[in-house]
């Protein structure tokens, strides 16, 4: 359980971005009994604004780690922030194999990674089809997967602006599921993968007409 554990600064930052997404955002969150209590986890959500990565993990009281482009660790000051929030750098534009190792290690070690199925936000804030880099990154560390559905902050900042607006946020967690529940184990892998990452994308409609 030691990858679930705060540093006193993860909490510390973790609880001034609670407080404004509540304040500003009336930040409401469903279903975070959903997030097995043991194992690693990815936390899966839809992506439309800059806003969810901070306010997704905020929600969750327990540490979670996530992706953040390299060039962002080459400036001295948020390269050390981020580092102390456990963003894991990765390569942008190609499969970054050390970036997935690193994710695997933190999911099979009991720890929790927010992971965006979809690869990049929304431009119309609708769903997109995910990648297979979900799947796959399930299936090598046998982690759970929670689909998540964020609404509200496309509102909030769209991605093509600067402009940050007061809307309501909310966020919903869904049932878990592992790669093992879906599909068949003597379909091929790219096959499989296919269905798992559509299996995740069609869960997260589900939360969205909830």
């Amino acid at each position: 359980m030691k990858m679930r554990k705060m540093t006193f600064f993860y909490w510390l930052i973790k609880s001034i971005v609670l407080v404004l997404a509540k304040v500003f955002f009336r930040l409401q969150v469903k279903g975070l009994q959903n997030i097995p209590a043991t194992g690693g986890v990815i936390i899966a959500p839809n992506h439309v604004s800059y806003i969810d990565p901070p306010v997704i993990g905020a929600s969750i009281p327990i540490a979670c780690h996530y992706f953040a482009k390299e060039e962002l660790f080459q400036h001295r000051f948020l390269g050390n922030l981020i580092r102390h929030l456990f963003a894991i750098p990765v390569k942008r534009g190609a499969f970054d194999r050390n970036a997935m190792r690193m994710a695997s290690d933190i999911l099979k070690n009991d720890g929790l990674l927010l992971f965006f199925p979809e690869g990049t936000r929304s431009v119309t804030g609708e769903l997109q089809d995910a990648k297979s880099g979900i799947s796959m990154l399930a299936n090598q560390s046998g982690a759970a997967v929670v689909p998540v559905y964020i609404s509200g902050s496309h509102d909030v900042l769209p991605r093509d602006s600067t402009r940050i607006h007061c809307s309501k946020v909310t966020i919903t967690f869904g049932k878990p599921i592992r790669f093992a529940e879906v599909g068949n184990a003597e379909m091929d892998k790219k096959s499989r993968y296919e269905i798992f990452a559509q299996t995740i994308m069609q869960e997260i409609a589900n939360l969205r007409s909830a």
